[in-house]
C-alpha cells in the first residue's frame, strides 16, 4: 500500500488568489503577472523543488519582491546631466505631481463649462502662447523627433537644412537626424535655397 501523492497537497489556484497578500498585490501588479507567480510556485511543487506546504509562502514572498516596473534606479555619475541611456533629465516634483494628476480621469478632450467635447491639449497650447506672445500658433508633440519632423515639413520643404556637424547624431532605432529630416522631403547637404533650423544644442549621450 502506497501513501497519497504529495502533489495532492498543493494549494489550488483559487485558494492562492484569495490570500490577502495576493489581493494586496493587485494594486500594483497585473492579474497576468500574479497568476504566473502562482502557477510557477505550483509547478515547482509538482517537480518536488519545494514542498507543497511551502507554495503559499513562496507565492507571497515572490509577489512582495515584485515591482511594477523592470527599471532599476541608478546613480548618474557620468557627468552628463541629460543622459539618454539613463532616462534623460529626472522629473521635478512639480512634474511628478502633474503626472500623478494626469494618471486619473481628467478633462483631456472635454470642455467642463459646456460639457461638450473639446480639443486635446488646449490648456497646454494656451500656456505656450502665453509665454511666447509673438508666436502665431503653437502645437504640442510628445518627443523631439516629432517636433523636428513638423518643423522641417513646415519650414524646409524642398529646401536645404544647415546642420552643425556636432548635431549629426544617431537617435532612436538607429537612424540619424539627416535621415529623419530628409524623410520630409528636405535636403541635407544638397544645393538648394538654404534655411537654417536652430534648436537647443544641449548634448546628450
Amino acid at each position: 500500500m502506497t501513501g497519497a501523492d504529495p502533489r495532492s497537497r498543493i494549494p489550488r489556484t483559487d485558494q492562492l488568489l484569495a490570500l490577502p497578500e495576493v489581493q494586496d498585490a493587485r494594486n500594483r501588479l497585473s492579474d497576468q503577472v500574479i497568476r504566473a507567480v502562482v502557477t510557477r510556485a505550483q509547478d515547482r511543487a509538482r517537480r518536488s523543488e519545494i514542498a507543497p506546504e511551502d507554495v503559499q509562502d513562496t507565492v507571497i514572498t515572490d509577489l512582495a519582491e515584485r515591482r511594477a516596473t523592470s527599471l532599476t534606479p541608478v546613480l548618474n555619475a557620468t557627468g552628463v546631466v541629460i543622459h539618454t541611456n539613463l532616462g534623460r533629465a529626472p522629473l521635478s516634483p512639480a512634474a511628478r505631481e502633474a503626472l500623478l494628476t494626469a494618471s486619473g480621469y481628467v478633462d483631456v478632450e472635454l470642455d467642463l463649462v459646456t460639457g461638450q467635447r473639446s480639443k486635446r491639449g488646449v490648456a497646454t497650447r494656451e500656456a505656450l502662447l502665453a509665454v511666447c506672445p509673438a508666436a502665431e500658433d503653437a502645437l504640442v508633440v510628445n518627443n523631439g523627433a516629432a517636433a523636428l519632423v513638423l518643423a522641417t515639413t513646415a519650414l524646409a520643404a524642398d529646401r536645404e537644412i544647415i546642420v552643425s556637424r556636432g548635431e549629426l547624431v544617431e537617435i532612436g532605432a538607429g537612424f540619424r537626424l539627416p535621415d529623419l529630416m530628409e524623410s520630409t522631403g528636405a535636403a541635407c547637404g544638397r544645393s538648394a535655397p538654404p534655411i537654417a533650423l536652430i534648436w537647443p544644442t544641449t548634448r546628450t549621450q
